[in-house]
């Protein structure tokens, strides 16, 4: 869903509308599709949007800080 632009829009909207503690189900394919979905404009729109709304999570940032800098060459 994340590489397509409709699904992109529907995931970006289920972010707005539900509560933090009931988004783990996109925060955990997000984070474990990181590269991939960097590599796609579709699923670079949805990595930002997961990342604003996970700035107060340490854990989650910890773990997005712990990919960007393993791949920080091959994201370049």
């Amino acid at each position: 869903m994340a590489f397509n632009l409709n699904g992109t829009h529907v995931l970006q909207k289920v972010l707005l509308c539900l509560k933090m503690e009931n988004l783990d189900f996109i925060f955990r394919p997000v984070i474990e599709n990181f590269i991939d979905l960097s590599m796609d404009q579709n699923g670079l729109c949805l990595i930002k949007k997961v990342v604003a709304k996970i700035k107060d999570k340490e854990d989650l940032m910890e773990e997005v800080g712990i990919i960007l800098t393993e791949n920080a060459v091959s994201l370049v």
